[in-house]
């Protein structure tokens, strides 16, 4: 259940690898889509800080020439949606948006999500006599060096379209634009007041849209090479504004929105993930102890591991499912009145030489479900396959993961269903979002449809169980909204989301970031930090650090590397991921883990979609409720 991507909000740490020890990993160069070493230019690592070793993982690497066109999708009425506000600080086209200030001018921008969560942004400023601020959006992929950005092109279309509401004391809205020649001289060009493209004239609490002829853009902008938009506050003042969407459409028309979730009275479960079915075969006394959980922790429905045992006769040819074994536990749980879901998965599940493995666990499946008396039958099949923890997921190969895992999913639908299952799957709170590296979201081609891999996953599923794991409810990094858009989707087709909490133990973690062309050959004095690979006599990468040099020296003589040999990139950011973000082991305990299944749960309750909370794991929970 380890999620290999995180949100792009980290805690940044200095940089400096003061550590003693040099932390390396081998890796295959094919795995990750690369021919030559030289020709990456974008990367990231983790050092997961295990208390037993530390060890070092390839997080992503992108070769020179990966960044393309955003993948601009067309939205109803002619309209491109350059920004919905669904994801903090990168818009539709792979662009950051954030404010600007100068002191004693400030401002901030947020997400709302509370009392009732909605896809807006806001911002909120004080505007002084003296220094400025206001908001910038960019209007092609920040991440992507100036050599491979495409920039908008608004040739096609008639208008720009903001929608937004809000209070303004004595200060006004000055509209900008800058295409990038004006981009790369960091400014932009007025072009009127926000005020007189709005239908009432004036800003006020109620939805307007306002629509911007580009017609009325200035000579001097390229319209075809479109930068930024900037709102910059004129005047003196206080505001805040709430901004609903941003689009370019072909006609003038105001397109309507719609922003407020409609309340819900729907009732929600509580499901629980129980990976220790082998401690249960057999043993009473553990599974009377595990139906007695369920009874306190009134728990719907358990995602109960089918036992492997790699020694077994037939493991070769699947997962068994032996009637011997599993009719005691499904039928106990059954009737003690929970809803139990045969649990398989495994990140190599996707490979396509699996296939038959995973075909022939699914046919064991549905073969015990024909045999079993109905009271020791399964009510559902649970999905746990995590492609994201293979070696290239994080490159140019991730289509071909993800367009894997969608395969197996749908087979899977598809054999279950067959034998009046339901089906359900585990998804991380990332597949809806850009890369933390690339901004660039994850969109894939399946059955005639190119949209985000979420709303594929979600279009398959019965369910699904989103492992939304942080500890914290509010803010752009919050359980609330790391939550909306599978919610959201989920409304709108019919579909259950059940909201995950981590509550085993976690290390910490921390990202290293680097980027551009490498440098070759032994590590200059004035290099602090930096990733380095080898190639000679293995491809390695390693962790290096000045605090460490005489470390790292060793190393090379015992592999016998010639520092010649070595390609280096200077790490750029550090992020620390600290555990108590996402787990509940050491981000709060029993009591935070209750409380926000109450709060998050009221809110959580305005989407017809929300069907309750899900809980990894069971040996996790009896640990928080045990200390």
């Amino acid at each position: 259940m380890m999620l290999q991507q995180t949100s792009k909000l980290l805690l940044l740490v200095p940089l400096s690898l003061s550590f003693g020890q040099v932390h390396s990993t081998s890796f295959r160069p094919s795995e990750w889509g690369l021919a030559d070493l030289r020709s990456i230019r974008l990367g990231e690592v983790s050092l997961i800080h295990d208390s037993n070793s530390p060890r070092l993982n390839i997080q992503a690497l992108f070769a020179e020439g990966w960044f393309l066109d955003a993948g601009i999708r067309d939205a109803p009425g002619g309209c491109v949606s350059v920004n919905d506000f669904s994801h903090a600080g990168v818009n539709n086209l792979g662009g950051n948006y954030s404010v600007f200030q100068s002191p004693p001018s400030s401002a901030s921008f947020f997400h709302p999500v509370l009392p009732i969560p909605t896809r807006t942004g806001k911002l909120q400023f004080v505007k002084r006599a003296q220094g400025y601020c206001g908001l910038w959006m960019h209007l092609f992929n920040s991440a992507a060096p100036p050599g491979e950005r495409t920039y908008f092109d608004a040739t096609g279309f008639a208008s720009l379209h903001i929608t937004m509401r809000g209070k303004l004391d004595a200060a006004s809205l000055m509209l900008k634009v800058a295409d990038s020649s004006w981009n790369e001289k960091e400014d932009a060009v007025p072009i009127g007041m926000m005020e007189s493209f709005l239908p009432k004239g004036r800003i006020d609490t109620s939805w307007q849209t306002a629509v911007l002829p580009l017609s009325v853009l200035p000579r001097q902008l390229d319209r075809s090479r479109l930068a930024t938009i900037v709102i910059d506050v004129t005047g003196i003042g206080t505001g805040e504004i709430e901004f609903g969407s941003v689009s370019f459409c072909s006609t003038l028309q105001s397109q309507p929105a719609v922003y407020e979730s409609r309340p819900h009275t729907g009732t929600t479960e509580k499901a629980l993930w129980v990976w220790n079915t082998h401690e249960l075969i057999n043993d009473t006394t553990a599974l009377r102890q595990l139906i007695m959980f369920l009874r306190n922790e009134n728990i719907d429905h358990v995602f109960l591991a089918l036992p492997y045992d790699a020694d077994h006769p037939e493991a070769p040819n699947g997962v068994p499912v032996e009637r011997e074994i599993l009719i005691p536990i499904v039928q106990e749980l059954n009737e003690s009145g929970h809803r139990v879901h045969a649990l398989i998965g495994d990140k190599d599940f996707i490979r396509p030489e699996k296939q038959g493995f995973v075909q022939r666990t699914l046919e064991n499946i549905v073969r015990y479900q024909a045999s079993a008396p109905r009271s020791a039958q399964f009510y559902g099949v649970h999905l746990d396959i995590e492609p994201y923890l293979l070696p290239g997921f994080g490159s140019s190969r991730q289509e071909w993961f993800l367009r894997n895992l969608l395969r197996v999913l749908e087979t899977s639908a598809v054999t279950v269903r067959g034998a009046g299952l339901v089906v359900g799957a585990d998804i991380p709170p990332w597949l809806d979002s850009p890369n933390e590296l690339t901004n660039a979201p994850p969109v894939v081609s399946w059955n005639g449809s190119t949209k985000p891999m979420y709303e594929h996953v979600i279009d398959l599923m019965d369910f699904v169980v989103l492992m939304n794991y942080r500890t914290r409810m509010d803010g752009d990094d919050g359980l609330l909204f790391q939550a909306l858009n599978e919610l959201r989707y989920s409304d709108a087709v019919g579909k259950k989301v059940f909201i995950g909490l981590e509550t085993v133990s976690l290390p910490d973690e921390t990202l290293f970031r680097f980027r551009g062309h490498p440098g070759s050959g032994p590590i200059p004095s004035h290099v602090r930090d930096a990733l380095i690979m080898t190639i000679k006599p293995d491809t390695m990468a390693i962790l290096f650090g000045a605090g460490n040099r005489n470390e790292f020296n060793a190393l090379l003589r015992t592999k016998n590397i010639d520092p010649a040999d070595l390609l280096w990139w200077p790490i750029d950011r550090s992020s620390f991921v600290p555990s108590s973000r996402t787990s509940f082991a050491t981000g709060g305990g029993l009591v935070a883990v209750r409380r926000i299944m109450e709060e998050a749960g009221r809110v959580f309750r305005n989407f017809p979609s929300f069907g309750g909370f899900s809980l990894h794991d069971y040996k996790g929970f009896v640990s928080l409720r045990d200390r």
